[in-house]
């Protein structure tokens, strides 16, 4: 899937081989988040905000163990 990304020109790499985070890119993979949101809130119902916003509380909670 990442080399079709590359051919198509969404995701451009420098001469050392590396991907490079470009302005296009951000753009992209934003857009990518807000449809993925908006399809769980118009077609599936997965609760997407609330089950990540779960996750985060826990990741906070686990960091906070290692203070």
């Amino acid at each position: 899937m990442l080399a079709a990304l590359i051919r198509r020109g969404y995701v451009e790499t420098v001469p050392t081989g590396r991907l490079d985070v470009t302005t296009r890119n951000v753009i992209f993979i934003f857009v990518l988040i807000l449809l993925i949101f908006a399809a769980d809130a118009l077609w599936f119902h997965w609760g997407l905000p609330v089950f990540i916003g779960k996750q985060f509380v826990a990741f906070v909670e686990y960091l906070s163990f290692w203070r």
